[in-house]
Order: structure tokens, then C-alpha cells, then sequence
């Protein structure tokens, strides 16, 4: 054995074999490592996908199946499904302020090249031929600015939104605000929805009951001027 090791080390044909024999085995087992990580680490990420469902399970059926019910449809004058728009708040108004603003931006727009244009303007070094230029697009803009087609298009909407305002008025009266519809808002939270949720299903929050007896419209309810008032003592 002794004489077998000191052949295998002094002749320079057997360092080399070994040396080849180890950097393959080395190889293949790092391949075989590579091959098989993807489905490794799959098999981790189901088992802990696996835990997490059985642990948000316990979390939501002790924080809020009370109001949202077993099986996340929601309960009655109480909380909608999970799967609802309105869970957060919804926003009537929406499609009206989104226009309204789109068209006031456009005149801020314009005004503010317009006033761009007239330092220019007003400055030292401006040739006879873009002075002439500008005057040219100040005259456009202004043109612009008067549209009376947008001012009708913005009078059109708002007296839509009014309307639209009017037809809440009961579930405005019962304490539902559409300028802040949103739930989140009118708890005073910073953060984004999904924290919001990730803390309440970890910690049990019950946000609602911060704030008194909730004016829950959603649906046809708001848009009809039906709300219930409920007093929510879950999430």
C-alpha cells in the first residue's frame, strides 16, 4: 500500500491521471447540483406557498371571516367579498374627474408656454423673425385656450358630476364622502394596500372599529344613495 502511494504521487502519468479523474468527478457533480437546483428550489417554494396558505387560512378565519364571511363573499350590511372592487372604496366620480382634469391640465399646459414664450419675448437678442414666430404661437395658444368647445365639453361634465353627487345624497347624508372614497384614506394610512393588508392579516387589526359605526355603500347601493350603517369589529 506503501509502495502504491508513493507511485501514485512520484510518477508524473499517475498525478495526472488523478488529477483528471478528481476535476471530472468535480464537474460532474457540479452539474448534477446545476440540473437539479430549478426543481429543488421549486419543491421549497411549494412547501413554503403550502404553509403560508394554511397559516393566511388561521389568520383570515380568526381577523375576518366575521364580517367577510367563511368563504370570503362577504356578509349581508356588513363587508363585501374579497374579490370586490368596493372592498377599498370605490370612487364614482372617477370617470368625470379624470376627464375634467386631463382638460385643465391642458390649459395649464398651454398657459404655461404661452408665459415661456413672453420672457422670451421680453428678453434682449430676439430677431424680427422669431419675434414674429412667437407672436405666431402666442395668438394659437390664446386660440387654444378659448376653445369654447373644451369650456362646454368641462361645464358638461361637471354639471354631470353634480348630478351624479345629487343622486348619493342619501348615502352622502349617512356619512359616505365622495371626494375620499377611499377606505385606506379615511383611516389615515401611509402605506400601499398591500401592507395594509399584510399587517392586518399578521398583527389582527381591526381598523374600522377605529372609527366608529362605517357607512358601508358599495355597489349600486352608493351610486342609488343606499348605505347601511354597521359597526365592524374585524377587518
Amino acid at each position: 500500500m506503501h509502495l502504491f502511494g508513493r507511485m501514485l504521487i512520484e510518477r508524473i502519468e499517475n498525478r495526472i491521471l488523478v488529477g483528471t479523474i478528481a476535476f471530472v468527478g468535480i464537474m460532474v457533480l457540479v452539474g448534477w447540483v446545476a440540473i437539479n437546483e430549478n426543481a429543488r428550489m421549486a419543491s421549497f417554494t411549494r412547501q413554503y406557498s403550502a404553509r403560508s396558505i394554511e397559516r393566511g387560512a388561521e389568520l383570515f378565519a380568526a381577523n375576518c371571516s366575521t364580517c367577510h364571511g367563511t368563504d370570503g363573499r362577504g356578509a349581508q350590511l356588513r363587508a363585501p367579498a374579497l374579490n370586490s372592487p368596493h372592498l377599498f372604496g370605490f370612487d364614482y366620480l372617477a370617470q368625470w374627474d379624470d376627464e375634467i382634469d386631463t382638460l385643465n391640465r391642458e390649459v395649464e399646459t398651454l398657459e404655461a408656454e404661452k408665459l415661456t414664450l413672453q420672457d422670451e419675448l421680453a428678453g434682449e437678442g430676439v430677431t424680427e423673425r422669431r419675434r414674429e414666430a412667437i407672436e405666431t404661437r402666442i395668438a394659437e395658444i390664446d386660440a387654444e385656450i378659448a376653445n369654447p368647445e373644451r369650456q362646454a365639453r368641462i361645464e358638461e361634465l361637471q354639471s354631470e358630476r353634480e348630478q351624479q353627487i345629487s343622486a348619493m345624497s342619501a348615502a352622502i347624508d349617512l356619512g359616505y364622502d365622495p371626494d375620499v372614497p377611499s377606505r385606506l384614506d379615511q383611516l389615515g394610512w401611509g402605506g400601499t394596500r398591500e401592507s395594509f393588508i399584510q399587517t392586518t392579516l399578521i398583527h389582527g387589526r381591526r381598523p374600522v372599529s377605529a372609527i366608529g359605526p362605517r357607512r358601508w355603500c358599495h355597489g349600486a347601493n352608493a351610486a342609488a344613495g343606499h348605505c347601511a350603517t354597521t359597526r365592524s369589529t374585524t377587518s
